[in-house]
């Protein structure tokens, strides 16, 4: 997950996160109108047009307590969208959001990935202390990624909250502190790709021309 030098990406195990450029609107349009994304997701709105995805690109972009990023694939194929949204900078806590295309939602492992990968950069990047996601209650792969892959934890439930194919659904909140995702087996991986430096390497002498005043 180191950030290359020219393009800001972050790597994860196989997906990449990288910023939006206006080339990515019309694949996040069709995302966002995909009506199994769609159903599977929170949010709901009225089909999307890709001048109304200008529209979202251009407010997002003086947005302080919004970071949205593309999850691409190793060759650069774009896969879904995710990021830190409603970020609190004083309490230093934002909530997780993961938008895969249905094919790429089929590959194995890359949701958990993703996860992982925006997790890690949120806990030891930017500095948040938890993270919060909610999740449908008929979403099960949602669920598996987040609460069985990555150490989630079910804080509560919004009874009957969402409105999907005609009844209402529960919303379950999940969340998870910086120390519960670095217990995982696999994070100080993660954290590594993200911070290559070596930090617990102190400067044991100076040289002359340095003095404290």
């Amino acid at each position: 997950m180191t950030a290359d030098a020219d393009d800001g990406t972050i790597r994860g195990a196989t997906v990449r996160l990288r910023p939006i450029e206006v080339e990515d609107l019309s694949f996040l349009a069709d995302l966002a109108n995909d009506r199994t994304v769609e159903s599977m997701v929170v949010d709901w709105a009225f089909p999307l047009a890709v001048s109304g995805q200008q529209a979202w690109f251009e407010r997002a972009a003086s947005d302080p307590r919004t970071r949205r990023l593309l999850v691409v694939g190793p060759d650069g194929r774009r896969l879904g969208m995710t990021g830190l949204w409603e970020l609190d900078w004083r309490n230093r806590h934002a909530m997780v959001g993961v938008k895969l295309h249905p094919a790429a939602a089929e590959e194995k492992g890359l949701g958990t990935d993703t996860i992982k990968t925006i997790s890690a950069w949120a806990f030891h990047d930017v500095g948040l202390q938890k993270l919060h996601a909610t999740i449908l209650d008929f979403n099960g792969p949602s669920m598996g990624a987040f609460a069985k892959n990555c150490g989630w934890k079910i804080e509560g439930v919004m009874r009957r909250h969402v409105f999907r194919k005609g009844a209402f659904h529960d919303l379950y909140v999940l969340s998870i502190l910086r120390e519960e995702f670095d217990a995982l087996p696999d994070s100080a991986a993660y954290v590594e790709r993200i911070n290559p430096v070596d930090t617990g390497a102190k400067v044991e002498t100076f040289p002359e021309w340095f003095a404290s005043s």
